[in-house]
């Protein structure tokens, strides 16, 4: 397994994907002069020139440090895997002896605590450029005499010279120029890379080539980390509706949500975001609160929790239109019980709106009732761990 230390994010991941030309017996060209030796280092894709199959290998061999840029954290099959779709053959216009592959590209980190971010070094990217680089490598990238497959415009970006600074693209200076596609950064621990598509031009007359591509990114430590949010005290209560009169109770540790006899409240609570970093990417929110005490019969329920933007609570939030209604329900039980809702997409909402709270109003389904038995549900800690919004986020 591969170890990262408290400076990965400085590390240069190499990973192999697919490369650029091999002669149609399935050799392989060497690199360019000017730049590293990678193929040991890549994983190696394999073209059936015939079926469009795509097969991918794993690299060979460990990386190697070099004089001019700082040593190679390798990736392989333990920390990436990579996808690579079969050909979709095409003609094409005024050549006779080639055909186009095009093929998708996709990454998946496999690393449980690290991100793929932006390479800052060796390769160093194209400037203002962001994102995990990858680039077709081999002799031919650039269509060198001899080769039988050469990366097409199907690479988004124009061939740039990713290994020195005095060599440039086009004229007698691009041998070691490269065209070249990037992925989204950060790719997160766990995470899946957006589909890329990616081509080569392959001679007609090849049977099988083999390719080298190269992903480029720096590591980075992010582990996910979780964040329990404890209910806003001023802004947690229940509101009566007693005839036309409206009554607020302030409580977090008891929400009262009833109906009997005509009347009846609705709950309400609010939690802080402030706690979150400003760079804070959600990966899951979850509303936890425990149902204690319930009387009245069940067809009352189930309770209705709705997301709300009250602010500061007071009698005139008992009729406030949600933001969203009815964003799950807790059904009702004669046992003390400890109840989760989802409310991932309320936060992520909530944040890009600028909000600086997720706010949330419990009501029961039935609440015009004339019967004096009436039913009623009780949320708060009575003895149990209080409301709380769990969140489990990493940072962008």
């Amino acid at each position: 397994m591969l170890s990262l230390s408290t400076k990965a994010f400085f590390a240069l991941a190499l990973l192999a994907l697919a490369g650029a030309v091999a002669c149609s017996d399935g050799a392989t060209p060497p690199p360019t002069d000017n730049a590293p030796d990678l193929r040991a280092q890549a994983f190696q894709l394999t073209i059936d020139a015939r079926t469009g199959h795509v097969a991918v290998a794993a690299p060979t061999g460990a990386a190697a440090a070099r004089a001019d840029g700082p040593s190679f954290s390798l990736l392989g099959r333990d920390a990436i895997q990579v996808a690579a779709s079969d050909c979709r053959f095409s003609a094409i216009a005024n050549n006779s002896k080639q055909k186009r592959c095009t093929l998708d590209l996709t990454l998946t980190n496999r690393l449980q605590y690290t991100d793929l971010v932006t390479p800052t070094t060796f390769p160093r990217p194209p400037q203002g450029t962001t994102g995990i680089l990858v680039f077709p490598f081999t002799a031919a990238a650039l269509g060198v005499p001899g080769g039988s497959a050469v990366p097409n415009a199907d690479w988004d970006n124009a061939p740039t010279n990713f290994f020195n600074d005095f060599a440039t693209c086009g004229g007698s200076g691009g041998s070691d120029c490269y065209r070249w596609e990037s992925f989204a950064s950060p790719l997160y621990a766990g995470g899946t890379s957006e589909t890329r598509t990616v081509g080569f031009n392959l001679d007609k007359a090849a049977q099988n080539v083999s390719a080298y591509i190269v992903v480029a990114a720096d590591l980075r430590d992010n582990p996910q980390q979780t964040a329990t949010i404890a209910p806003e005290a001023a802004n947690c209560g229940d509101i009566d509706h007693f005839g036309p009169d409206l009554l607020l109770t302030v409580d977090a540790a008891q929400i009262p949500v009833t109906a009997r006899d005509g009347d009846y409240s609705r709950g309400f609570c609010s939690f802080s975001l402030g706690s979150l970093p400003s760079d804070a990417d959600v990966v899951s929110a979850t509303l936890k609160i425990t149902q204690y005490f319930i009387s009245g019969p069940e067809p009352l329920g189930p309770v209705v929790i709705d997301h709300m933007d009250y602010g500061t609570l007071d009698e005139s939030d008992f009729d406030l239109a949600a933001l969203t209604t009815g964003i799950g329900t807790f059904p009702l039980s004669g046992n003390a019980v400890l109840r989760t809702l989802d409310v991932a997409s309320q936060v992520a909402a909530d944040r890009q709106a600028g909000r600086t709270r997720s706010q949330f109003r419990f009501r029961l389904t039935t609440e015009s009732t004339g019967r004096d038995d009436g039913g009623a549900t009780y949320f708060g800690p009575e003895g149990a761990a209080p409301p709380a919004l769990q969140i489990v986020y990493r940072h962008r």
